[in-house]
């Protein structure tokens, strides 16, 4: 066989591509061709630095891929690490203590208007009607409160309407370029009163669900 088809032969001989039949010549004329062998002899060094470099390289890209994972899960780590300290501190998401928040109680009046009928039930007059109104300041000890409210309506068979409030107070430290008011401390809420009304307020230790009409009295005890 030629040393030209041998040597077209040799880089598939190096990879183990070549028949047996191929084989056993490509071999027959390695043993009597100096020039040829000498270039297998090459093409097997190549491969083999290309092997050993590849296998230098190997444990730098697991050192290298072990490095940026180590990385990236730091950063994921310190990102919720910093995530829950400002939802803790400064957007507050653990209610306010019962023995830090007060609660001042007074009576306001609500101005509406409403319409006289006749005995047709025909509108006549207009008439300005007022109702007491309670309203609760709540005063928290800390910087500053963010609260959150709800409230469930009672549709009654006598078509009156009983209602139940909730209220969650939260602590929160203020920022240098948050503007809640002048009493960022402080939250103000009012309703009507009426009988069978509940203000439930959610605390850190416990949830306590006042009367609205008990809560009433207490004002009207309280401003005398």
């Amino acid at each position: 066989m030629k040393c030209k088809i041998i040597q077209d032969l040799l880089p598939l001989y190096c990879d183990k591509l070549t028949s047996q039949e191929s084989n056993e010549e490509i071999e027959k004329h390695l043993r009597d061709c100096e020039e040829c062998t000498q270039i297998y002899e090459n093409m097997c060094q190549k491969e083999e630095s290309i092997i050993d470099s590849e296998k230098d390289i190997q444990p730098l890209k697991k050192v290298r891929r072990k490095n940026i994972i180590r990385i990236i899960i730091s950063v994921l780590v310190s990102a919720v690490v910093l995530f829950g300290v400002f939802m803790f501190v400064f957007w507050g998401v653990i209610p306010i203590s019962y023995d830090d928040l007060k609660m001042n109680l007074s009576i306001t009046q609500q101005t509406g208007s409403s319409w006289q009928t006749d005995e047709n039930e025909n509108p006549t007059d207009k008439l300005t009607v007022k109702s007491d109104m309670l309203k609760i300041v709540f005063i928290g000890d800390c910087s500053t409160i963010r609260e959150s409210s709800d409230v469930q309506y009672i549709y009654n068979n006598d078509g009156s309407i009983t209602r139940h409030s909730e209220i969650t107070i939260y602590p929160v430290i203020k920022m240098p370029f948050d503007d809640r008011g002048e009493y960022p401390n402080q939250f103000e809420w009012s309703t009507n009163i009426q009988e069978g009304d509940t203000l439930t307020v959610h605390y850190l230790e416990r949830d306590v669900t006042y009367n609205i009409i008990d809560l009433a009295e207490q004002a009207k005890k309280e401003n005398k």
